[in-house]
């Protein structure tokens, strides 16, 4: 998902709800929803850097997930959700992670692809 696919999405609700609005309220509405979409992104994309680059470490590493669940205290589903960016890693799990890979819990979060942290 990238800022072209948010700009769609606001596209189609600014005028979907924009419709009934009068004009003072369109520039108000499109802002909201604008910034409601680009959290989500944001978010969907963090934990999908995440769950890449857990799962490039456990494989580099020759683990599976229930051996890599066993060293750091979790449940196989629950390390297969979080390296498919479906679910949320507490801190204590990203530390837990970090550990037993043997890395910063910061090269968990590090985007491959530019270099550099998410933000």
């Amino acid at each position: 998902m990238d800022g072209t696919f948010a700009e769609g999405v606001v596209e189609i609700a600014r005028k979907l709800y924009v419709v009934a609005a009068g004009d003072c309220c369109r520039q108000t509405i499109c802002c909201h929803l604008r910034s409601m979409y680009i959290r989500q992104i944001r978010a969907m994309n963090l934990r999908s850097v995440f769950g890449l680059n857990l799962q490039r470490l456990r494989r580099e590493r020759r683990l599976s997930q229930e051996q890599l669940a066993h060293l750091a205290g979790c449940a196989r589903a629950y390390l297969s959700g979080a390296e498919a960016g479906r679910r949320n890693a507490t801190l204590d799990m990203v530390e837990a992670l970090a550990t037993v890979l043997e890395v910063k819990p910061a090269d968990l979060l590090k985007d491959p692809a530019a270099g550099r942290e998410t933000r």
